[in-house]
């Protein structure tokens, strides 16, 4: 609660609302209660925290949502599967055959969904090896994957 201070007087705001409607010749006496300087203080120091906690909150959000983060486990079956998916999207335009090798890397970022980028390690019809980065963008409530860019790498 608030305290009010003027002189030998003490008063919370309640009792200082009461007192000035009420008894107009108090504030005439000389009486006027102040606020204590130490409530802005303290108002000021939990503003500044709450502040700080948001910022925080905020920074940490930013990490998952939207952010591009590492894939922890690339033999997971989903991974495995999205990586199937997208050398299967990649034969079906015709632009040669490829079999999917390995999963070298990759790294999800949480959008509308899910975006996969996957680096993937993959044999031609003549048996050579290639690397190639796959981004396949998945909302999978909606049973829906689409695959947005398949590139080779640089050897």
């Amino acid at each position: 609660m608030r305290q009010m201070e003027r002189g030998p007087h003490k008063l919370d705001f309640s009792t200082y609302i009461i007192l000035s409607h009420h008894l107009p010749q108090y504030k005439k006496q000389g009486n006027t209660p102040q606020i204590s300087p130490k409530i802005p203080t303290m108002r000021a120091l939990i503003f500044i925290s709450a502040l700080l906690v948001a910022v925080f909150v905020a920074g940490a959000g930013a990490a998952l949502l939207g952010g591009w983060q590492p894939i922890k486990n690339l033999s997971d079956p989903h991974v495995q599967e999205i990586a199937r998916f997208a050398v299967a999207e990649h034969n079906k335009k015709g632009s040669g055959l490829l079999q999917l090798s390995r999963v070298v890397s990759g790294e999800t970022q949480v959008v509308s969904g899910v975006k996969y980028r996957l680096v993937l390690q993959a044999t031609g019809g003549s048996g050579a090896y290639g690397e190639y980065e796959a981004v396949v963008w998945e909302k999978a409530w909606v049973k829906f994957r689409q695959l947005l860019s398949f590139r080779q790498l640089k050897p």
